[in-house]
């Protein structure tokens, strides 16, 4: 789930405070004090704290629910779709440099829909292993397996000599967690 700070949940409350006082005609500058200005600190001071008291049990950053990548019911965006494409056309051309690449680079990958991204980690950590990065291709399947705890290879890629060892290692030490 994103995180959200309590940052973020009052900044639309000081937004609009901020849009109200530019809409004032006659705003005096800090050298010139005037009692509208108090009053316009004052309103700041009750807006802020209309704004604030709901969240005071609130400390520091909280996980809010909202529509994300982990919400079955939300597709993949058709960005992520085309990037995963590229990524899979990349990978049969044995471009593995661009899919390491890619994978790592993509935020629209990586806010993506759960199979898309362990889609795209699983063709990353194939491309690691056949780039003679070993443990770069098993830090990548221990994020598919952070993602799916459950996710097993299909038989013909857990039998390859490459990434079935790498593959299997990841998953003991998933395990030991």
């Amino acid at each position: 789930m994103p995180r959200t700070c309590i940052t973020d949940i009052i900044h639309p409350c000081i937004q609009a405070n901020r849009d109200a006082r530019q809409a004032g005609k006659d705003i005096p500058s800090k050298s010139e004090p005037s009692t509208r200005e108090s009053a316009a600190t004052t309103m700041n001071m009750r807006l802020l704290s209309v704004c604030l008291v709901p969240w005071l049990g609130l400390a520091g950053c909280t996980a809010l629910p909202s529509a994300s990548a982990d919400d079955p019911e939300t597709p993949p965006s058709q960005a992520a779709l085309d990037q995963l494409q590229q990524v899979r056309r990349q990978y049969a051309d044995g471009r593995y440099g661009e899919v390491i690449r890619k994978v790592a680079t993509s935020d629209e990958l990586a806010a993506s829909t759960r199979p898309v991204r362990i889609e795209a980690y699983k063709l990353q950590a194939f491309s690691y292993c056949v780039s003679g990065y070993a443990q770069l291709c098993e830090d990548a399947f221990l994020r598919v397996l952070r993602i799916e705890p459950s996710f097993t290879l299909a038989a013909n890629e857990a039998g390859h000599p490459l990434w079935g060892p790498v593959f299997r290692s990841a998953q003991g030490k998933a395990a030991g967690r």
